[in-house]
């Protein structure tokens, strides 16, 4: 499941959350957080992971 987000998400995670990326709880915290700033396609692999 990772390696989907790295691969939908990457250049988001890099910048928006490039501190917790090693720890999923706390990516997906981050990315929900900021999830305006988060693209469509990646915000609904986060929102199917709930």
């Amino acid at each position: 499941m990772q390696q989907k987000f790295e691969q939908a998400c990457g250049a988001e995670i890099e910048k928006l959350c490039a501190a917790v990326k090693t720890d999923a709880d706390q990516l997906k915290g981050c990315m929900m957080a900021k999830r305006t700033q988060v693209s469509p396609a990646c915000m609904k692999l986060f929102d199917a992971s709930e």
